[in-house]
């Protein structure tokens, strides 16, 4: 009875330690992925690096202006960093699905007045 108790905490144990590895891992984010806007035909390129939760990198124009990332965060399939692109300050939130991400950006503009940017972002970059 007092192996089979054993055994079976150890087992239990083992599973336990093994499962944030196949459970509690949020989707990794690290690498290039193109940014296409609703409704606009210009594209942007989002490359990020994922250390645990944080995030940095930096988002490129298609003109080739870029901007370092600030406050990079990740929290399961969410995705939130800031930047300043062309005197614009921006916060955006990603939603990930996989290699794919729906991406909102808020533009803070002069007099308190906000815009928003909607966009799809999949992984790979500019083929």
């Amino acid at each position: 009875m007092k192996r089979s108790f054993v055994a079976a905490s150890s087992a239990v144990l083992m599973m336990l330690s093994m499962t944030p590895l196949f459970y509690g891992q949020s989707t990794s984010v690290t690498g290039q992925w193109l940014v296409v806007y609703e409704g606009k035909p210009e594209t942007a390129l989002l490359t990020l690096k994922q250390a645990g939760g944080a995030a940095t990198g930096q988002w490129m124009s298609e003109k080739g202006a870029t901007s370092k990332l600030k406050d990079g965060k990740l929290a399961g399939d969410t995705l939130t960093f800031s930047f300043v692109h062309d005197k614009s300050h921006f916060n955006a939130t990603g939603h990930l699905t996989g290699d794919a991400m729906s991406l909102d950006l808020i533009e803070l503009q002069k007099g308190g007045k906000t815009a928003e940017i909607h966009g799809k972002a999949t992984r790979g970059g500019m083929q």
